[in-house]
């Protein structure tokens, strides 16, 4: 994924996916990767922009937007993304 320092090494937390061939669609997820010093950073709430191309998904990358403390996950209970219900 475009944005992490080391994308291979990230653990990721789905919501649901929205069921549509919209695209670009404004998704969210928490994200554990490794930070500067190597180490895993904990799940964190991240705004992710997906391309789609019907229901493929053909590019997705960090949304590089400062949003604040605790900011992408107050966004994303506005857009209804429920990240408590992740696998």
């Amino acid at each position: 994924m475009k944005g992490l320092k080391d994308a291979g090494s990230a653990r990721f937390k789905w919501p649901q996916f929205p069921n549509t061939t919209d695209s670009p669609v404004v998704y969210c997820a928490l994200i554990n990767a490794k930070g500067d010093n190597g180490a895993l950073t904990g799940f964190k709430a991240y705004v992710i922009p997906v391309t789609q191309t019907g229901r493929t998904i053909a590019d997705a990358g960090l949304d590089t937007t400062d949003r604040g403390p605790d900011g992408a996950a107050d966004f994303c209970r506005r857009k209804g993304i429920n990240l408590a219900e992740t696998s």
